[in-house]
Order: C-alpha cells, then structure tokens, then sequence
C-alpha cells in the first residue's frame, strides 16, 4: 500500500486539475466532435459508424452509451490521464527512478498531454491502456498485459506499434524465450482484430486505406514537435538539458533501449503524416525517461519543473481570425509570412480554453449570421461542419460520404463544394459564401476556386 499512496495521490491532483476546463466544448480539433455526432449515431441505430476511417471502435461504442455533454465526455478522458499518471508513476518506481512524483506531474502537466486530456479525442485513451500494459507486463501479467495493448488498439490503430518496444522488453523479463513473444503478439493482434470487427463489417476490409492530405509548412511542423508538444517552457527546459548532457552521465540501459525505440517508431510515424501533434503524444512518457538516464539529477528536477510550468506561463500564437482568443495586456504582437502572432504571459491550456470558448462563439454565430440572409444561399464552412452540425442539432451522415450538407430555412450549409455542386447552386439562384480560410481549404480538397466563380466571404457578426 506504501508504494500506492504516492500514485493515489499523483491521480488526485491530475484530475482535479482537469475538473475547471471540461466545460468548454469537446476540444478545438473538429475530429473530437465527429466523434460525439457518431456516438449519437450508434446510440440512435444500434449499429457501428466511424467518425472517420480507419475507426476508433473502442471509444466511440463507448461513448455511444453516454449522454452528449462535455463534462462527461471530457470527464472520461480527464480520468484516464489522472490514470495514465497513475501507471506512469507505477513504472517509474520499478526503473527505481528517484524523482518518479515530480517526473510523473511533469508527464500530466506537459501542455500537449494537459489539453487533449480534457477533449473527446482518442490519443489519452490509447495512452492509458498502453502504459496499464507495460505496468501488467512488469509483474509477468502478459495475458493481461497483451489485452490491454489490444484495447489501445481498439481505441488508435497506431498502438499496435508498442508491440515492437513490449516485444523487446518481455524477451528480456522472459529469458529471451521467442515463444512468450509471439504468444503475446497473437494475442494483441486476436484482441485489437475483434475491436476492429465492427469496422471491418461495417466498411470492408478497405476501411483502413486512408488517405491524408499532409502539404503543411515546414515552420508548421517545427511549431507542432516543438511548441505544440512541450510549450515555451518546456522548450527551454530541453535546451538546459541538451547543454547539461555528459558522456560520463549517459546509461544505456535496457529501458533508455525501449524508450529510445519507442520514440523513434512513432516519430518516423509523424514524418510520413505530420499532420497532428497529438500523433506524438505516445513518446511524451518515453522522452522524460530517457532524459532521466542522460542528465544529473539537479538538471533533470530543473527539467521538471519546466514541463510543469510549461502548461501555464507563456503561450505563442496566431491572433488574426474571428474566432482567436484576444491577447491579454501582458503580451506581445508580432507579424510573420502576413500572420499576426502574439507571446502571451498566459499559457497553452488557458489559451486553449478560452480558444475554444470563442470558437464555440464563433460556431453560433454562423448559425445566427445564416438566419439573417434575405436569398437561399449555400455557405461552405470547411472544417467547421462537425461544431455548426452540433450546435444546428443535427448529426453527421450515416455513411461515409464525399460532401455533406444540410439545409437550417434558406440557407444550405456544406463543408466544401466541388465543381458538380457548385454549378448545381448557381443554377438554383443560390448566393455562395465561404466562411474565412475555407476559400483555400476548399481549392486543397476540390480544386475550385469559390472566390473566381462568384463565391463572398460569408461576414459573422
């Protein structure tokens, strides 16, 4: 019980740490509301649907038996980080690692971990069922343990590839025995294939050939492994330890091996598809235990106390949208490639929240701008369809479709239009809006140009 308190007490104090922010909407990524409109769905139908392909089964059967709202929505997943840091300090107290506590609330606090541990996204769930499996595989549990890597499975695909790092570690717990390794391999492989069965009768086999659009800038990425992840803070907090390294300080353990491993599967990940940096939330736990190994201790408590602060003090962002959150007196503005920035006193999880506060503003007054048009119009909102979708009290289609529309008194509202739909309006008579940056957004995904064929800049009060 000795070794628990501790642990106990981390899980505590990461979730009422969660509790002030679980009001604010299902998170700023328009994925996380998908998946709230398909566990509506399913709870409606009584049939599996994907908010989108390859699939999430696990989480969205789950949600599909709780009501829509964001506090319970986001309490789930506010409690699962609370156990994520529950099993992380477990983890670290078998590396017998010293400073387990501080290296356990600098995981909770790192600012990517912190605002997608309070939305309806996937990335806390399958986090917390990878790191249950690693503590199980610790005390020889590997039935349990290889169950568990299945369910991450179940909630992101991308789990699958911890195989590879637990592989090499229950080879080593098991006496380099090959057998054990495959017999925990099948049986991840059986129990994330059964996740998946719903998917796969659902959509085919087909379901999990997926294809993203990744022409992001390089300064983009960058931001995304840099700023995203670990915030202003955390990245000076990395420059003090990358001049604090020493040869003579540098252990190559077994467990540096599976972190380092662990680190670079899924960063070779992100590189095929930087599209998300929440694709690099599974190395969060890894990379501070391979810091651990690498620096002295005073530099690795310094490093702590960085990432912790990270989620709270200074926060660079973009500032000229409708829907971003105004700087505070404390900041500063700055332009780069026609982009307005601010470097604001407050950090990433209050920008986050207020962010999403206003964009949930934003979302309604679409709504309420739309009423007020005098002529049928049609009005592409882009990547807003699954928030004004929520708040129009509607649901997403029941199939994967294309385009997606759906009509709220004269006016139709459509997420992009291709050449097909858009003369198909213009003929109607439809007047054609677009909603800020959904011009682009709409070139990317169809090739047209809504501007030149006669589209406006849908104005929200």
């Amino acid at each position: 019980m000795k070794k628990f308190l501790p642990c106990i007490i981390l899980f505590t104090i990461v979730f009422l740490s969660r509790l002030p922010f679980l009001d604010s909407g299902f998170g700023s990524d328009p994925d996380a509301w998908r998946v709230v409109s398909v566990a509506s769905k399913i709870s409606l139908h009584h049939q599996y649907f994907a908010s989108r392909l390859p699939g999430y089964p696990v989480q969205e059967i789950l949600y599909s038996f709780i009501p829509p709202n964001p506090i319970f929505f986001n309490g789930i997943t506010a409690f699962l980080i609370s156990l994520s840091t529950f099993f992380f300090a477990l983890i670290l107290q078998r590396l017998h690692i010293k400073n387990y506590f501080l290296a356990s609330l600098a995981f909770a606090f790192t600012p990517i971990i912190y605002i997608n541990s309070i939305t309806a996204m996937d990335y806390v769930w399958a986090l917390a069922f990878i790191l249950a499996s690693i503590y199980c595989l610790f005390h020889n549990r590997i039935l349990f343990s290889a169950v568990l890597l299945g369910i991450a499975t179940g909630c992101r695909s991308t789990s699958i590839l911890m195989l590879i790092p637990l592989g090499i570690i229950l080879y080593n717990i098991e006496n380099k025995k090959l057998s054990k390794v495959i017999q925990f391999w099948s049986i991840t492989s059986i129990v994330g294939f059964l996740c998946f069965v719903p998917v796969i009768k659902k959509y085919g086999i087909k379901f999990f050939a997926v294809h993203y659009s990744t022409n992001l800038p390089i300064l983009q990425i960058f931001s995304m492994i840099s700023l995203e992840i670990w915030g202003v803070l955390g990245v000076i907090g990395f420059l003090c330890v990358f001049f604090s390294i020493r040869k003579n300080t540098i252990s190559y353990s077994l467990w540096n091996t599976i972190s380092l491993c662990v680190i670079v599967v899924y960063s070779l990940l992100f590189l095929l598809l930087p599209y998300e940096a929440g694709y690099l939330i599974p190395i969060v736990p890894f990379v501070i235990i391979v810091i651990q190994y690498f620096v002295r201790p005073k530099f690795f408590i310094l490093f702590c106390y960085f990432l912790i602060l990270s989620s709270f003090i200074i926060n660079i962002s973009v500032v000229d949208r409708p829907w971003h959150v105004q700087p505070s007196k404390l900041s500063v503005l700055f332009t780069m490639n026609s982009r307005k920035f601010v470097v604001d006193i407050y950090g990433p999880i209050i920008c986050s929240y207020l962010q999403r506060k206003q964009e949930i503003s934003f979302t309604k007054n679409i709504l309420l701008t739309g009423k007020k048009l005098e002529q049928p119009s049609v009005v592409v909102v882009g990547v807003w369809m699954p928030k004004v979708v929520f708040f129009a009290g509607k649901v997403l289609p029941e199939d994967t479709e294309p385009y997606f529309s759906f009509e709220d008194g004269i006016t139709t509202y459509i997420d992009v239009l291709d050449a097909e739909n858009l003369s198909f309006y213009k003929n109607k008579g439809y007047k054609i809006f677009y909603l800020q940056s959904q011009e682009r957004y709409n070139y990317n995904v169809t090739g047209v140009q809504l501007k030149e064929n006669g589209g406006g800049m849908l104005v929200i009060e």
